[in-house]
This record gives C-alpha cells, sequence and structure tokens, in this order.
C-alpha cells in the first residue's frame, strides 16, 4: 500500500506540475499546431524522458538529505518559503495574463526524431523539477520506510514521467479541439495551481512545527 501511494503521490505531484502554461507544455502544444499530432507525442517522449533523469537525480539528492536531518529540515523551511512563493506567483500569473489568440507557424521539417530533440532539448531548460521532486521525495521518505531503495527510486522516476506524459497528451488533445480557446483554460490552471501550492504550504509548515 505504501508503494502504491507513492506511485499516486508523485504521479499527480508531476501531472499537477506540468498544467500550468510553460516553456516546456507550450513548446509541446506548439509542435502540434506547426507540425501534427504524431510529432506532438514524440516531443512529449523527449520530454518525459529528460523528466525521468530529474527525478532521479532528484530523488538520489532526497535519498542523501533523508539521512541528516539537520538538512532534512532546513529543506523542509526552505520548501515552506518554495511553496508560499509560487503559489502567490501563480495567483500573479492568472491575473495578470489574459487570453490570446495563438497563431500558426509554419515549420519546414517533418522528421519525428528531430521533434523527439526538440522536447529533450526544451526539458533540459528547465531544471525546476529537480527542487519540486526533491521537495517532493523528501517529504515521502516516510512512505517507503525512511529510505528509497532501487526499486522505489525507479519507482519514483517512472511516476514523474508518466504524470508529465499524462499532462502533455492532454495539452495535446486541447490544442487539437480548442485552438485558441486554450488559452482560457490555461487561465484556470494557474488559479489551480495557486491553490495546490498554498495546500502544500500548509503540509510543509505543519511538518516543520512538528520536527521542531
Amino acid at each position: 500500500m505504501d508503494t502504491l501511494s507513492l506511485i499516486g503521490i508523485v504521479f499527480f505531484a508531476a501531472f499537477a506540475g506540468g498544467i500550468p502554461p510553460g516553456l516546456v507544455n507550450m513548446a509541446v502544444a506548439k509542435t502540434v499546431l506547426e507540425k501534427n499530432k504524431r510529432n506532438g507525442y514524440y516531443s512529449a517522449a523527449g520530454v518525459c524522458t529528460v523528466n525521468f533523469l530529474h527525478a532521479l537525480v532528484s530523488v538520489i539528492l532526497g535519498k542523501y538529505i533523508v539521512k541528516h536531518a539537520t538538512i532534512q529540515t532546513n529543506i523542509l523551511k526552505l520548501g515552506v518559503l518554495i511553496f508560499a512563493v509560487l503559489a502567490i506567483y501563480f495567483l500573479w500569473v492568472a491575473k495578470k495574463n489574459k487570453p490570446h489568440v495563438t497563431r500558426r507557424v509554419k515549420f519546414s521539417s517533418k522528421d519525428s526524431r528531430k521533434s523527439f530533440g526538440k522536447g529533450f532539448f526544451i526539458a533540459n531548460l528547465n531544471i525546476l523539477p529537480i527542487p519540486y521532486f526533491v521537495l517532493i521525495s523528501t517529504q515521502l521518505a516516510d512512505t517507503v520506510g525512511g529510505d528509497y531503495d532501487v526499486l522505489h527510486i525507479l519507482l519514483f522516476s517512472l511516476s514523474a514521467a508518466a504524470g508529465t506524459f499524462s499532462i502533455l497528451h492532454l495539452y495535446i488533445q486541447a490544442f487539437l479541439r480548442l485552438g485558441k480557446k486554450t488559452e482560457v483554460l490555461a487561465t484556470y490552471a494557474n488559479y489551480f495551481m495557486s491553490a495546490l501550492m498554498f495546500l502544500l504550504f500548509l503540509i510543509t509548515l505543519l511538518r516543520v512545527y512538528y520536527a521542531g
């Protein structure tokens, strides 16, 4: 049951983290509009490959942090600040951004491997998943008995990649069906993420309080 909880929580964390429009998911959606659905999925596969590696690095770092109580406490305190800032940021973005029409841009290459490489490259530009998953992995340490073995490290990374692919799949389908209306959905997505970050802020704050 603990293993299933780990998989479910990490999957949801990765899924939720990909909801707000950003560099990665909008690049995948743009690939769909510029080329086709197939290339969009190749681009998503490139993103998920990098996401798997980011999660792998994150959980290994988290494994080290969990073994050092002082570092873990400091990470939790940092997490309180990060989640608070992110909650305010997503709320600010939601209120500031106004829906606009996404324009189609012509793209000369039809090579699916280039779409995979594009997704792989863009995902490497985004290092935010690493501290995000470090925080998640340290807070889930108790779920795996206080330490991550090889199996749980792989399950953590695979769940993160699966959650990312799921939200990218929804982005691809949304842009295919809704086109310009996806900008409106993106605005509401930022409100959702603000609420989620506030919830994580409260949970982490309680952990810091009881740890002290």
